[in-house]
């Protein structure tokens, strides 16, 4: 775990890291993969991408991210 953290975050050592605000880091990591969601939802809708990069993951996590913010489609 200690050399993943050193990975994931360069030049910080591990006492720097243990005083980190872990469910702050956490919640920023899930805003990202929803920003991430939207990011690829934007491409495709856009045309920049077609359905077949699209990966059955993606699928569903734009169908559940849309269940959360209550789009139609």
């Amino acid at each position: 775990m200690d050399a993943w953290l050193l990975r994931r975050f360069p030049n910080r050592t591990l006492d720097e890291l243990d005083r980190m605000d872990w469910p702050r880091y956490l919640r920023a990591l899930e805003a990202e993969k929803i920003e991430a969601v939207e990011d690829r939802r934007a491409l495709f809708l856009a045309q920049k991408i077609n359905a077949d990069a699209m990966t059955p993951d993606d699928w569903q996590a734009i169908q559940k991210h849309d269940e959360w913010v209550g789009n139609d489609g």
